[in-house]
């Protein structure tokens, strides 16, 4: 027979025993002892604002909504088609209907024949080649970081400089520094032609050795006097030991400009201390002369 115990877990023997333990029961302890604590826990885990949480609820659906638009909306309707269709069209799309039309334009895509191409490009490349020669490739080395300073130079370098500034100070002393004469404070020289048409006479000195004592150039021949008008002349200038061809140039003396013109002409830049010489000829030869003097200017 099954036993009965008590609160107490004493063995209950009777009915009425079991009444009595029923009504002795601590009912505040079975339910707990404060229905308000209970009713606040229950509002907290609850929310104690349905108001509020509505009005969380609402602000979130009117963005979503918002979001929404009628573009985004009309992208859903690109779903409308049969997706199973659509895959089993995909073989005859990417392929092409016609392959021997395919294989027709590959062949002409990549070129029927290999060893033709093949021939082309190694011709192509042999012109390359031997376009790219030793005095070509040595031009690229011209572009090493050490020429390319040495090739400018300094802002200081001299005319006599193989330097860009070299080259640039060349060109200001050329056009800017001051013109001179020789002889200066002095009659002229005396130049003779040959005897024949156009031949040269005697070489002459114009400006002896170390009468210059910088480099220079000569930029015009002032005739001072001619004993034959209405003729035109030549003269050819040499500097040097060797006596170096430097310049040249003709002139016209004619009896109604004068006679006696002065000639502009270039010479090379002459070395300091260089002697000049010149010779005359006329276009009737028989022994002629005419009175010259230099302007040059120094570098």
């Amino acid at each position: 027979m099954t036993k009965i115990f008590g609160k107490d877990g004493e063995i209950i023997d009777g009915i009425e025993e079991v009444q009595a333990e029923v009504n002795n029961l601590d009912g505040d302890a079975m339910r707990g002892t404060d229905s308000a604590l209970l009713a606040s826990n229950y509002a907290t885990e609850r929310g104690t604002d349905a108001a509020a949480l509505a009005s969380v609820w609402t602000s979130v659906l009117a963005t979503a909504l918002a979001n929404y638009t009628e573009i985004r909306a009309g992208y859903l309707d690109q779903l409308d088609f049969n997706l199973q269709e659509a895959i089993a069209a995909i073989p005859t799309t990417m392929r092409g209907t016609d392959l021997a039309l395919l294989a027709a334009n590959y062949a002409t895509e990549r070129g029927t024949d290999d060893a033709a191409l093949a021939s082309s490009w190694t011709a192509a490349l042999a012109t390359v080649l031997a376009n790219y020669t030793e005095a070509r490739a040595g031009y690229v080395d011209e572009l090493a970081e050490g020429n390319i300073p040495a090739d400018i130079g300094e802002n200081d370098d001299g005319h006599d400089g193989a330097t860009l500034f070299g080259r640039l100070q060349q060109l200001i002393e050329h056009v800017h520094t001051r013109q001179y004469i020789y002889p200066t404070l002095a009659d002229g020289v005396t130049l003779t032609t040959g005897a024949g048409d156009w031949g040269l006479g005697t070489i002459t000195e114009i400006v002896p050795a170390n009468a210059i004592p910088f480099a220079f150039d000569i930029h015009e021949i002032l005739i001072e006097d001619v004993n034959t008008q209405d003729k035109t002349y030549e003269i050819v200038l040499y500097y040097g030991g060797s006596d170096v061809v430097c310049g040249g140039t003709r002139f016209a003396a004619t009896s109604n400009k004068g006679g006696v013109p002065a000639v502009a002409m270039q010479t090379i830049i002459i070395p300091a201390n260089s002697r000049v010489k010149a010779q005359l000829a006329i276009q009737d030869g028989g022994n002629k002369t005419a009175k010259i003097s230099l302007r040059y200017h120094p570098y």
